[in-house]
């Protein structure tokens, strides 16, 4: 499927709200609690959200990025003023003249900034899902959103991107073409809704 980069910074600017606001939502209480992905709890997931998004702003200036997988606490007292400071460094960084048309070198090669706006939009999207399953704010996903972003997955995830270890996802759960956009997104890329 081709990767619709006419639409993609409209959608991620939507990804990044949509983010910030669920972040936003989340009680003190619930930051320990499980979520899909298997060993993290909200807060670990929210500090790998904030992790990947500062990451991009990083990368944008030139910084060569290995794969992050043990990432220190970034968040801490305050997740949601910590992901809405990372999410405009990296918005800025994407909305900078000739950002989207370059290519960003990231840990696995260099990509074009459009399709690495594509890739950060789907890492938003995935982990905004869990962070509503884990935090009962499924309520609060855009369908329309979950939709576009799905999109944007189909032409970015490919089949070496899925093992049963989900290193970087599962392989795709089969989900009802009427289900939610969010949760047909899910099962794309490999969680169960």
């Amino acid at each position: 499927m081709a990767l619709p980069t006419e639409t993609i910074p409209a959608t991620h600017a939507r990804a990044v709200q949509q983010a910030g606001e669920l972040i936003a939502g989340v009680r003190p209480d619930q930051l320990g609690a499980p979520t899909p992905c298997a060993q993290w709890t909200v807060r670990d997931v929210i500090n790998h959200v904030v992790a990947v998004t500062h990451g991009f702003s990083r990368v944008a200036a030139g910084e060569k990025l290995d794969r992050q997988r043990d990432v220190p606490d970034l968040l801490g007292d305050d997740p949601a003023g910590a992901y809405t400071r990372a999410a405009a460094e990296t918005s800025a960084a994407f909305a900078a003249p000739g950002a989207l048309e370059r290519s960003w070198t990231l840990f696995f090669g260099d990509v074009p900034g459009a399709v690495v706006q594509g890739i950060h939009a789907v890492d938003l999207s995935a982990h905004a899902w869990d962070i509503a399953r884990a935090t009962g704010q499924m309520d609060r996903l855009d369908p329309d959103l979950g939709v576009a972003v799905l999109e944007i997955a189909r032409g970015i995830v490919r089949p070496d991107f899925r093992n049963e270890a989900g290193d970087p996802f599962r392989p795709e759960v089969a989900v009802a073409g009427d289900a939610p956009g969010f949760d047909r997104l899910a099962g794309y890329l490999g969680r169960q809704p």
